[in-house]
């Protein structure tokens, strides 16, 4: 894992960018809870049993919004992700709470602002800090890319 870089959105929120080779890596330190959280899936076929392993890591975590983006993998990381939710709000706490969003369609540039703008509860204040977890094989530049669209997106 690369080290983690930072950056700051228009939106004042906190981002962390993290590098992961596979979902079942350490992850870094994750952001006071409740976060919000873009996973950029670029594992040419993620694995089910680590991807929920990680939305359980993330619930955990304190992790309230994840944002999927899979190109076409997307369907199948939200059910795994919310098979996981499912699972760990009947066998451990039933008020734990994650919502995702995604599409797969969506550029990274979709995501990254599904993530700023719209990733936490309608009901509350945007979660202060976001974590952009990149998992799988990384082209040159992708860490300095997310954080340059973190920091510039805007909303539509």
């Amino acid at each position: 894992m690369n080290a983690p870089s930072s950056a700051q959105t228009r939106n004042n929120r906190k981002v962390t960018i993290a590098l992961v080779e596979t979902a079942a890596s350490p992850l870094p330190a994750m952001p006071q809870a409740p976060f919000g959280a873009l996973l950029v899936c670029l594992a040419p076929r993620p694995d089910e049993k680590s991807v929920r392993s990680l939305a359980r890591k993330l619930l955990e975590a304190g992790c309230g919004w994840a944002t999927l983006h899979g190109g076409k993998h997307t369907p199948r990381l939200h059910q795994w992700f919310d098979d996981a939710i499912v699972e760990y709000q009947l066998k451990q706490d039933r008020n734990a709470e994650l919502m995702t969003s995604g599409e797969t369609e969506d550029s990274l540039e979709e995501a990254m602002r599904d993530a700023v703008w719209f990733g936490f509860p309608a009901y509350d204040q945007p979660y202060a800090e976001l974590l952009v977890l990149i998992l799988g094989p990384h082209p040159d530049g992708l860490q300095a890319r997310s954080a340059a669209l973190a920091q510039t997106v805007e909303q539509e």
